[in-house]
């Protein structure tokens, strides 16, 4: 069963907050969380509206720089 939007959104964020310099693309994502391609996007693309995290030029995602 795969776990809801919310739960996984909740997860990626404890992941993005636990490792420090975390860079993933989508597919990367897919295969360190075990996801299918949408719903990793999906969770992303969320994380990035809520600006806790920023899109690289290489597609990868990643926390914003400290200001």
């Amino acid at each position: 069963m795969t776990p809801t939007i919310p739960l996984l959104t909740a997860r990626i964020r404890r992941e993005f907050d636990e490792v420090p310099g975390l860079q993933l693309t989508v597919a990367e994502g897919v295969r360190f969380w075990s996801l299918d391609a949408e719903t990793c996007a999906d969770v992303l693309e969320r994380l990035l509206q809520t600006g806790f995290l920023v899109r690289r030029a290489d597609g990868r995602y990643q926390r914003p720089p400290a200001t």
